[in-house]
């Protein structure tokens, strides 16, 4: 049987990847659970000829990245710019836990690139965003602005929004039979309730809220708590429903 470089070194480097995740998500729960600087493990060495664990993960990341990257079937994303940059990677698959390691077989060696690269864009500048009085049910005055409507998908995601909630303002509680959403916190802190369930939340967490589930949220702390929003309709029906909705129209405006 003939395989490919890819597929001989592509979901090797994912499992090495997947694991090297699950590690570092239990290192940052025993540096929390024990209140450690989260720093103090990053920085740490096996052995004092070794690299800090930080540049262990980076070497990790970067030998996967240009290695599939050689091979011609890579979708890289790098950061060049010598600062932080916030990275996050959704997944959409059929079965839980279940992620594919997929070969685009593209065998164009040397293809040109794009003049203008395909890739969708949004802005979520909070300059963008327009004043949006007791935003789904809450009270005090949001900031919103639609990202990307849904002309922008083929699929069932219907769109992307930026909301920004002034310290003690709220949003919701709102019941969406037909649309679930995820809230990805982007900066600030403050509490999600999911269908009566109170969680504190901080930068970094992303909060889902399925079909027919109830959602709220408050900015609690001294900063305005700012979400990216995404919206995934039911099916296409409940999708075009909602295209042709009031609320929709509205929102359109609010870009």
């Amino acid at each position: 049987m003939t395989i490919s470089m890819y597929q001989a070194s592509a979901p090797r480097f994912a499992n090495t990847l997947k694991n090297l995740s699950a590690i570092l998500d239990k290192a940052k729960a025993h540096a929390e659970a024990k209140k450690i600087d989260e720093t103090v493990l990053t920085s740490s060495r096996l052995y004092p000829d070794m690299f800090a664990l930080a540049r262990q993960v980076q070497i990790a990341c970067d030998s996967a990245k240009g290695a599939v990257a050689r091979l011609g079937h890579n979708h890289a994303i790098t950061n060049q710019s010598g600062k932080p940059v916030q990275w996050m990677n959704i997944n959409v698959g059929l079965l839980p836990h279940y992620y594919d390691a997929w070969n685009l077989d593209d065998g164009r060696v040397g293809a040109p690139k794009d003049a203008i690269p395909q890739f969708i864009h949004m802005n979520l500048d909070k300059s963008l965003d327009k004043p949006m009085p007791n935003f789904e049910g809450g009270k005090g005055t949001a900031m919103y602005h639609r990202g990307l409507d849904p002309s922008t998908f083929y699929s069932t995601w219907t769109y992307v929004d930026h909301l920004l909630l002034p310290p003690g303002v709220t949003a919701g509680p709102n019941t969406k039979r037909d649309m679930a959403e995820v809230y990805y916190v982007m900066s600030g802190e403050g509490t999600a309730t999911i269908d009566g369930e109170t969680a504190q939340i901080r930068a970094g967490d992303a909060i889902p809220a399925a079909l027919g589930e109830s959602r709220a949220f408050a900015a609690t702390g001294q900063t305005a708590l700012e979400f990216m929003v995404i919206g995934i309709a039911r099916d296409f029906e409940s999708k075009k429903a909602y295209m042709l909705s009031e609320e929709n129209r509205q929102r359109l405006g609010q870009r």
